[in-house]
């Protein structure tokens, strides 16, 4: 009551007596009478505004500042003996004098909660003057100085009062410094654990504006040495919430973190510490870490080996939590202060060797224990972790991406290595040096782990701008990597990823600039020695060195057939001597010149090889004349020119360089790319996967241009190569390689002349291949059925396949229509009747032809189709077409009948003309039809004559009724 009655009366002014807070100070210090009651709690927070302390509002912590701690008991204890004494003095008393005390109580009640209302609407504010609060600041150091000082030794023994009012006043920066100094002591006292934690939290929360003093403070903090787990998960925690103060505290904690271990006197709680900052923030973490190592490595002594070692640690920790991209990206940034300009050139030449070498290992970290397990799963074909090893290459993608962007853009301006440590470099973070450079420091990766990791740090993922820079760093005159050795480099990349990649983890970039063409082009031009004057009327032609042009074309070979889309279809467009290349790879047929790299004469005619072979000669014999020429005038400008003249015997380029004309027409290969790109083809299957695109269709193509005929020479020897050849087959040419294979199955000796006693190698060949020919043919007949039935069947490849048979329908020759009738019976029917099945019960009203006749995949079959509504009218001009030319008569009833029964009244008016034409044209046909049979056949012969001739009554019943209402007839023509 009399804390609240002095608040009230010293009401919400400003400038309260000094001896106010020191009595306050010295009940905190002392016995703690009233500053921990529940009334008093309003005045004890206005006094405290002295402090200005942010009390701590986590879970952690029972009490917010330490001035309200025990109220809750305090008010607890007095509310009861209150009651208790009213009990007593209720029970001795009269009934009048009870109902008069009950009256005055009730009054005394509500003086007390009318009190109670006025304290709670008192704001707490500060209420002294800036010079009392100087000098009460100044009070409280000393008190508390001197209360320290009592409790010497032991350094842990401090009282739990004294603990309670530091907290209150953290917001002191002396304070804060103070319990810094002491908490390590505190910390380790089981007694006092409660206490401490509140006042380490409390500081913690206070340490919220990053001040000189702030730092001092978590300097202090980070070099506590702790002794049990218990304590250093507490302590860890209190960090936490010094970072979560100010986002710069992070960088102040992490740094001194990194500096107590790298330092003589490690602390225990180290990586605790920084496997809590790495969880909490990861990204920021990584990026003050690299910045860090940055620091390390500029100073004199070589940090290279204790950083490496620090890094595997640490990862250690965190596990798969630690973010390497962000970190070796960070490792590898600009750095313009006076520290890392004022470097000498040996110690410029160190650092950015090691940072070569922590950006290599900090991909080898990425490779951990889960990772090399999956990848040896993956290795037996288990695909569980086929999501985790994707990420995984593609980390390691994206670091070398960066590493490449900071050879080509940061290391030259930074630290200006000799020509020698910047190929060092940039082979490092790419993994192309000798094994001995990545573990020789600190003998890490351990042998038993160093080829499996090794041999994952190659298998990454190849980023389009990895590839792009390398070339462009070529190109760059003023950085010291020559164009061979940038060519070789991207040769390389693309090599081994070319061979890694899968389709579960493709590890080649999707490819889309077009500038590729050109770096790869411009990087193997020919280059003039300097200082060499040419006449002003002399144009110099454009050269390439021929090793590294032919090395050029197959690596834009390698990338198109991984990017068909894009390169394939660039090259296959732009670029005749591609082309070329493209069709060699997917007929393994290596001879000059090849059918697409042919010209197109001005009457849209192919020209012939003869020719092709002509202009290679004359452009081969004008390429010669052109070089030598170029360098006579090169002797002649140079300082130790001769008077001899430069020809065929003596020349030096004659040999070493080519036209570069990569648009112009397409040349001879070489013998040796020539067994070179038949390597290469081997090795990836370059032909393959260039069959399997469909835009652009190179395979359809290279039909076209070389006619089916001479393509099924080697179309045979690509599905017999793989089964999922057949898949990457168009749809033109499944059928055309259905109606071949009818046609050598026709041919073929019967499998009973073969004489197994007297023959069994020779006969167990031909059985093999006759079983080898049967799967492929049933392979072949499945794929055209899914383009027709399977779930994912379209409109578009329904019409391809039966656009293509239709057509060879309408063939004037026998064998073809033979062939396409024989192809459509057996991927039409599904379930085809055996050899002597009959119909015999009666038709319907329209009539249907009897289950063994030729037509029943046209009549019964295809209109069950899914897109047959679609397909009807793309097929039914194709069929009318085929009555002009048909020469079996159960096929030429079929059609009529499925002309009839599948047409609408108005179309069967406009296709009478057709019928008619039929009937005039093929009259005799037509008798056949109609003629009377004797046989066992006779029956069904009648039967279908009478569909047929219902059919063309139906015909002409529909043109009669059209041309009644419309008083007009179809017109046959004069013919």
């Amino acid at each position: 009551l009399a804390g609240q009655l002095l608040l009230l009366g010293l009401g919400d002014g400003y400038d309260w007596p000094e001896s106010i807070a020191r009595v306050y100070i010295e009940d905190s210090l002392g016995d703690r009478v009233w500053v921990d009651l529940e009334p008093c709690k309003r005045l004890v927070d206005n006094i405290c505004t002295i402090f200005q302390t942010r009390p701590y509002t986590g879970s952690g912590s029972g009490s917010s500042s330490g001035s309200n701690s025990g109220s809750t008991s305090g008010s607890g204890s007095t509310s009861g003996m209150g009651r208790t004494g009213q009990s007593s003095q209720t029970s001795s008393t009269g009934e009048t004098g009870q109902a008069g005390r009950a009256e005055g109580g009730s009054r005394g009640a509500e003086g007390e909660q009318t009190l109670e209302l006025m304290v709670e609407d008192a704001e707490v504010e500060p209420r002294f003057s800036p010079s009392t609060c100087k000098s009460l600041k100044a009070h409280v150091m000393q008190l508390v100085t001197e209360q320290l000082g009592r409790h010497a030794p032991p350094s842990d023994s401090v009282s739990r009062n004294l603990l309670r009012f530091l907290t209150s006043a953290a917001g002191l920066h002396e304070v804060r410094l103070l319990v810094a100094q002491k908490i390590e002591a505190w910390i380790q006292n089981p007694k006092i654990g409660k206490q401490v934690q509140d006042l380490l939290m409390t500081v913690a929360t206070n340490c919220h504006a990053h001040s000189p003093e702030d730092v001092r403070i978590i300097e202090v903090l980070i070099n506590v040495r702790l002794k049990t787990k218990l304590f250093s998960n507490q302590f860890v925690a209190c960090i936490k919430e010094l970072i979560s103060a100010h986002p710069d505290n992070l960088s102040t904690a992490l740094r001194g973190v990194v500096h107590n271990e790298l330092g003589q006197l490690r602390s225990p709680s180290n990586m605790a510490l920084l496997s809590m900052m790495i969880h909490s923030w990861p990204d920021e973490a990584a990026k003050l870490l690299g910045t860090v190592f940055q620091d390390f490595l500029t100073r004199k002594e070589d940090y290279l080996r204790a950083l490496r070692g620090f890094l595997r640690e640490v990862v250690r920790q965190v596990r798969s939590e630690f973010n390497f991209a962000t970190f070796a990206r960070v490792l590898m940034q600009d750095r313009g202060e006076a520290e890392f300009k004022q470097l000498e050139q040996s110690h410029k030449e160190r650092v950015a060797l090691s940072l070569a070498d922590l950006v290599a290992c900090s991909c080898m970290l990425t490779a951990n224990m889960l990772i090399r397990e999956a990848y040896n799963g993956y290795t037996k074909g288990e695909k569980a972790m086929v999501p985790q090893l994707l990420e995984f290459f593609s980390t390691l993608g994206v670091i070398q991406r960066d590493a490449v962007w900071w050879v080509h853009s940061i290391l030259p301006g930074m630290l200006r290595p000799q020509p020698t440590d910047y190929k060092t470099c940039l082979r490092k973070v790419l993994f192309l040096e000798p094994t001995e450079a990545y573990h020789s420091r600190d003998n890490w990766p351990p042998e038993s782990d160093r080829g499996l990791i090794l041999h994952l740090m190659t298998e990454g993922c190849l980023k389009e701008d990895t590839l792009m820079r390398v070339l462009v760093i070529g190109l760059t005159r003023e950085l010291p990597l020559s164009p061979a050795d940038a060519l070789d480099i991207a040769d390389k990349l693309v090599a081994r990823a070319a061979n890694a990649h899968t389709e579960d983890i493709p590890r080649l970039p999707n490819v889309e600039r077009h500038e590729l063409f050109s770096a790869i082009f411009d990087i193997t031009a020919y280059r003039a020695p300097p200082n060499i004057h040419l006449p002003e009327d002399y144009q110099p032609p454009t050269l390439a060195i021929s090793k590294l042009y032919w090395k050029g074309w197959i690596l834009l070979l390698v990338l198109a057939a991984f990017n068909p889309k894009t390169i394939g279809g660039i090259g296959w467009k732009e670029y005749p001597t591609l082309r070329g290349m493209i069709e060699m790879v997917m007929t393994n047929a290596y001879t000059f010149p090849a059918s697409m790299s042919l010209a197109t004469n001005e009457d849209g005619s192919t020209e012939s090889k003869d020719n092709a072979v002509m202009r290679e000669l004359q452009l081969s014999r004008l390429e010669k004349e052109t070089i030598l020429e170029y360098e006579n005038h090169l002797a002649a400008s140079s300082a130790s020119a001769q008077s001899a003249t430069i020809t065929e015997a003596n020349s030096y380029l004659l040999n070493q360089v080519t036209l570069l004309q990569p648009k112009g027409p397409a040349r001879r290969l070489l013998p040796s790319v020539i067994d070179l790109i038949k390597t290469v083809n081997r090795s990836l299957k370059l032909g393959q996967l260039l069959c399997r695109c469909r835009s652009p269709d190179f395979l359809l193509d290279v039909i076209k241009r070389q006619g089916t005929l001479e393509s099924m020479k080697w179309l045979t020897e690509l599905v017999e190569s793989s089964h999922s050849s057949v898949e990457a087959l168009p749809v033109p040419c499944l059928c055309e390689f259905l109606m071949a294979g009818y046609q050598d199955k026709g041919g073929a000796p019967a499998e009973h002349e073969a004489d197994p006693s007297s023959h069994r190698a020779q006969y167990k060949r031909k059985k093999s291949a006759k079983e080898k020919t049967q799967e492929q043919h049933e392979q072949l007949v499945g794929q055209l059925r899914s383009f027709l039935w399977g779930p994912q069947s379209s409109f578009q490849a329904s019409l391809e396949v039966l656009e293509y048979f239709f057509d060879k329908l309408t063939l004037s020759h026998l064998t073809p229509r033979s062939l396409a009738l024989k192809g459509l019976q057996e991927i039409l029917t599904r379930n085809p009747p055996s050899r002597h099945q009959e119909q015999s019960d009666t038709e319907d009203e329209g009539g249907f032809l009897s289950q063994a006749s030729a037509g029943e995949w046209l009549v019964a079959t295809l209109p069950s189709l899914p897109h047959f509504t679609s397909l009807l009218p793309r097929i039914r001009p194709l069929l009318l077409q085929a009555c002009l030319v048909e020469t079996n008569l159960h096929c030429l009833q079929s059609y009529i009948l499925f002309h009839t029964q599948y047409t609408s009244k108005e179309v069967l008016v406009e296709s009478s003309i057709g019928i008619s034409q039929i009937i005039i044209d093929r009259f005799e046909m037509i008798q056949r039809l109609f003629q009377k049979k004797r046989g066992p056949s006779a029956m069904t012969h009648d039967r279908n004559a009478d569909i047929t001739l219902s059919s063309l009554l139906k015909i002409l019943k529909s043109t009669l009724q059209v041309a009644i209402v419309s008083q007009s007839m179809p017109q046959l023509s004069n013919s």
